[in-house]
């Protein structure tokens, strides 16, 4: 064992329900209503967070943790979509903020971008 490797912590998490998607939106795949746990340094480091088929990687910072996962699909439009989500606040707060952006990163008549949030509760 390192004696100089970081003390992890861990945050057991559930995502409320995400809304914000305006008509004709969609997401793709978001953490809406999962349970899943971020894992981080207990001082200033790498975090990461798991909700469902959700992998997010960042950094925790003075105690705030700002976490990022990006994926690319083809949406049902035909175009070619980016979907960033992110989760952000401080771990000694109850709750964490979820945010998901998608827009067309390629295509023609696509559909317009999407944005949504949720609560991110700390369970423990």
């Amino acid at each position: 064992m390192d004696p100089n490797a970081p003390v992890v912590c861990t945050a057991l998490v559930r995502v409320g329900l995400v809304s914000g998607p305006g008509p004709g939106c969609a997401f793709a795949t978001t953490p809406s209503r999962q349970s899943g746990s971020v894992q981080y340094a207990c001082t200033d480091g790498e975090a990461t967070g798991a909700f469902g088929a959700n992998r997010f990687v960042g950094r925790v910072e003075s105690g705030h943790v700002h976490l990022e996962a990006r994926s690319e699909h083809d949406g049902a439009d035909g175009c070619r979509w980016e979907s960033v989500q992110t989760v952000d606040g401080a771990l000694d707060h109850s709750v964490l903020e979820f945010s998901v952006r998608e827009r067309a990163i390629a295509g023609k008549g696509c559909a317009p971008s999407c944005i949504g949030g949720a609560p991110v509760r700390i369970e423990r």
